[in-house]
């Protein structure tokens, strides 16, 4: 009996190997988009050009949730291809597809070059918005789904544009896309994401250029203290006397490090989220210091949005 087993493990192990070496590669992640809410996102936007669509199988009834999405697919003369759940998980790397992924071209945002004039810059970030524009810069998020989140909250809560630190950045692919929403599409297709190679050199050509540059610190200054950074002075201050009556810079750093000092230190000022933890946890301080990147981003634009002039 066991002799038999073996046998068969042995068989069925060899034909999975055998199917899966002939198998072609699936596409890069970066040209990856699925999900029901980033797929509708694209065909929505027209962020990115479509090259194919892999959909579920299914028995064709009229509340398929992907049969729309199907329809304008072929409107639109996009190969279709029907698959099963298998080939759907492979194409996703193992994500969830809800029945769908799209081949894509891979997300293009504006680079902001070194020596870039701060004015081509404004009349971008400008265009369309009445006063005091945000934007808000991400130094180095490497989390595609804290990258996805705060795209998200960005969209929702004001940001006129954003702009990506090019180097030690998450990848704006499958993962972010998803978490976003389908918001990242619509960042994409505004023209309003960007990426720098020099991050420092952005915060410090706004400020000179009238700009308010606003750096995020994780948590209130020790009495006595000072913030950290190379030769900076400057005391940090809680996020609700944030005043927003010219334009904004808004500077987010890293899930684990925060800005880097270079960066911190050429913020004009810098920001706290105040804590209020409840007294039934104050029997464990410090078990958590700080607020996901993602989270307190959304708090620092709905902070900033509430204090507009």
């Amino acid at each position: 009996m066991r002799r038999l087993q073996h046998a068969l493990t042995h068989r069925v192990t060899r034909f999975y190997f055998t199917r899966t070496q002939n198998l072609p590669a699936p596409p890069p992640l970066d040209t990856i988009v699925n999900g029901i809410h980033s797929c509708q996102a694209v065909l929505r936007t027209s962020s990115r050009r479509i090259l194919k669509a892999y959909l579920l199988l299914s028995d064709g009834a009229d509340d398929d949730p992907l049969q729309k999405i199907e329809e304008e697919l072929r409107s639109r003369k996009i190969q279709v291809v029907r698959s099963e759940r298998n080939t759907l998980a492979r194409l996703s790397r193992g994500a969830t597809h809800q029945g769908i992924v799209l081949e894509v071209t891979p997300a293009e945002t504006r680079e902001l070059l070194p020596g870039t004039p701060p004015s081509s810059f404004l009349r971008v970030a400008i265009d369309g918005v009445a006063s005091h524009p945000l934007v808000l810069v991400l130094d180095e998020v490497v989390d595609p789904h804290n990258l996805g989140a705060i795209l998200r909250s960005a969209f929702l809560l004001g940001a006129d544009a954003i702009v990506l630190s090019k180097h030690g950045s998450a990848p704006l692919g499958a993962t972010a896309s998803k978490a976003s929403s389908g918001a990242m599409e619509a960042w994409l297709a505004s023209g309003r994401l960007f990426h720098t190679r020099n991050t420092t050199t952005l915060v410090q050509s706004l400020g000179d250029a009238g700009w308010r540059t606003i750096g995020a610190v994780a948590a209130p200054p020790m009495p006595g203290s000072v913030s950290k950074g190379e030769g900076s002075r400057v005391m940090p201050v809680p996020a609700s006397s944030l005043r927003r009556d010219m334009p904004t810079l808004l500077v987010l750093g890293n899930e684990g490090e925060g800005m880097r000092p270079v960066i911190r230190k050429s913020c004009q000022t810098l920001c706290y989220i105040e804590q209020e933890p409840s007294a039934a946890l104050n029997k464990w301080p410090n078990i958590v210091d700080s607020l996901n990147v993602s989270t307190a981003a959304a708090l620092l634009l709905v902070a900033l949005r509430s204090c507009k002039v």
